[in-house]
Order: structure tokens, then sequence, then C-alpha cells
């Protein structure tokens, strides 16, 4: 691990030292960090033996087939669907559980190395979206998840660009410095303020 960072041995992976937590037995040697398999050097495929000149498959003579009347008769079609029509969206995002973990509540140390984020968890993100959509606890605040309704087809699709667009901005802004709040980008007299 670079410096400032320690490998934490519970968890796996290089971190700050407020964040590693050391075993207690002083008699265990430390942990060493993981090492990599030596990368195989590439070795080029067999040549394939050539091949005699292809030869040409037998035709059959087509065969002379009554034409079908056309139909007047009108193509009927389903209507058309979100492809997300979950009754509870959360059950969707709940199947994507694994993926929302890997790529979206990740947090970066300073020398850019990732680790899961400690403070935003998938059940902390279903949580929330359980009280703001679904239960509607502040009824003026209501996080848009999509609704049941036939005269609104796309809906749930709204829903997930609608918690996309929030996640990648509480990633650019706590998620991946694993801040307990935003960062404030404001200055004032030239210098970032305390508060705002």
């Amino acid at each position: 691990c670079g410096s400032p960072l320690l490998y934490d041995p519970i968890n796996g992976y290089c971190n700050y030292a407020t964040a590693v937590i050391c075993p207690e037995d002083p008699t265990c040697p430390p942990f060493p960090p993981p090492t990599l398999p030596p990368t195989p050097q590439p070795t080029n495929p067999p040549t394939p033996i050539p091949t005699s000149s292809p030869t040409s498959q037998p035709t059959q003579p087509p065969t002379n087939s009554p034409t079908p009347a056309p139909t007047t008769e009108e193509p009927t079609f389903p209507p058309t669907r979100s492809p997300i029509t979950p009754v509870n969206p959360l059950d969707h995002y709940r199947s994507k559980r694994s993926l929302i973990e890997k790529h979206i509540l990740i947090a970066k140390t300073a020398s850019g190395i990732t680790y899961p984020s400690t403070r935003y968890t998938f059940e902390g993100l279903l949580n929330g979206l359980q009280i703001m959509a679904i239960d509607k606890a502040l009824p003026l605040y209501v996080f848009y998840l999509g609704e049941e309704d036939d005269k609104y087809p796309n809906s749930f699709a709204y829903g997930a660009v609608n918690l996309a667009a929030f996640l990648a901005n509480a990633m650019v802004l706590s998620i991946q410095s694993d801040a307990c709040d935003e960062h404030n980008w404001q200055e004032v007299a030239g210098r970032d303020a305390i508060f705002n």
C-alpha cells in the first residue's frame, strides 16, 4: 500500500490508518498485502490447416406453391409497456443489488483505491426510497419512482432515470469520498466557505 495507506487484513484492501483494525494478538505477524499471480506469456494460436477450394452446394429446384390471398384483418399488438413495470419498483432495484453495490456505492481513497462505501449502503438506499417514494412520508417532497397507471405506461422508466440522476449526483458530491455531507464548493472572499 502506498503512503499514507495501510493494508486492512479484515477487509482485504488498502485503507487509511484510522479505518484499519489490526489483530489484537501482538505475536501474530502482519498480514502481507495480496499478490497477483504472474501473467503467463501470450501464445499464438496454431495455424489452421489449409482446406481445398470450396465446393458448390447442390441446389433444389424451386417448388411452385400457391400464393395465399391477402387478408383484410388488421393485426393487433399488445399495449406498449415500460421495460420496468413492477408493482413495487423497490423489488426491481432489489434484484439489481449486486450491480448497485459494485458500481455505485463505491468510495475512493486519496490515492484512487476503490472500496465499498461504509456510509452509503444498499439497505440505506432502499430504506430512504421506501420512506420518500413508497410511503410518501413528506407529501410535498416525494421521490418519483413511477406509478402503476395505464395512462402513464413509461412511468417506471422515468422513475429509473430519476433514481439514476439522483445517484449520479450523490456519487459526485458524497459517495465517492464517503463523506457524511456534500462538499461545499461555494467560495467567499476567494476561500471555500465553512458552511452556507
